[in-house]
């Protein structure tokens, strides 16, 4: 229901007719941006491209077997653009590829937009066990490209999304606008040139564990400009999150997790301390 957009389609080096059936349309509605990759940069590197080439004030990644409602637009439009918010999302419905449907993703988080502390921010963003799904909300695109490039780790659109709330607010559309197709077995992706690229295949080791996730978000959060007591309690609360959410961390790694976590509070008490003296 809304036409002033542009939808930029960066074709990664297919082998099929893809490119020439996307060029029809561009031929015919200017709104169609067109790109094509000579080599397979994956499917993380095309997430990066597209949010690079964008030119409007908003922006929303699209994945190809994904839908989404017409007021998908209009909706997180209206509730985002007289706000100081970085990202609108809706409810989402999750379903099979053979069409059944899943559930419906009931976020925890809600808005965002009154918690000034960006730790704060952080740690209410944590509670949503789908927080991934908000990784597909319209978001400001000035800060979108500021969070570039896509974390190459595990859960990389978690880690994407836990970054935007460091940046900043989010708003909630209770309505289901948005309708993502699971993938089952979806994991198997990370083994692939498809989704990796060719330049990071070798690298694969870190997509299968959520640790170097947590490492990524913490390093990413003390290069920003918030204070430092902010850092140490989104750093805390990052590794509360690795800690709590996560059942795939092997008995040594999580001992090893709570004692830098035990470190980091203690640290944070301290200065606490020093500032009221």
């Amino acid at each position: 229901d809304m036409s002033d957009f542009e939808l930029i389609i960066s074709d990664n080096a297919s082998t099929d007719n893809t490119y020439e059936i996307c060029q029809n349309y561009a031929n015919n509605d200017k709104r169609i941006k067109l790109y094509r990759s000579d080599t397979n940069i994956g499917a993380l590197g095309n997430f990066d491209r597209v949010a690079q080439l964008a030119q409007g004030q908003f922006f929303m990644w699209a994945c190809h077997d994904d839908l989404w409602e017409p007021t998908f637009i209009s909706k997180c439009l209206n509730a985002i653009q007289d706000t100081k918010a970085v990202l609108a999302y809706p409810q989402t419905l999750a379903f099979w590829s053979d069409g059944q449907n899943r559930k419906i993703l009931h976020n925890k988080i809600g808005s965002t937009i009154d918690i000034q502390s960006p730790s704060k921010r952080l740690a209410r963003v944590y509670k949503g066990s789908d927080l991934w799904a908000l990784f597909f909300g319209l978001m400001r695109t000035s800060v979108a490209k500021k969070l570039l490039p896509m974390p190459r780790v595990h859960s990389n659109d978690s880690a994407f999304v836990a970054l935007l709330a460091i940046e900043g607010g989010f708003v909630y559309v209770p309505e289901i606008l948005f309708k993502y197709r699971d993938k089952q077995q979806s994991y198997q992706r990370y083994n692939s040139k498809q989704w990796l690229g060719e330049q990071e295949i070798q690298k694969q080791k870190k997509y299968r564990s959520f640790w170097p996730t947590a490492i990524y978000i913490c390093k990413r959060i003390w290069k920003t400009d918030i204070s430092m007591s902010e850092k140490f309690k989104a750093t805390a609360e990052t590794i509360r999150w690795c800690i709590t959410e996560q059942e795939t961390i092997k008995p040594q790694t999580r001992q090893k997790i709570k004692k830098i976590a035990k470190h980091v509070l203690n640290h944070n008490n301290n200065n606490k301390n020093k500032d009221n003296q």
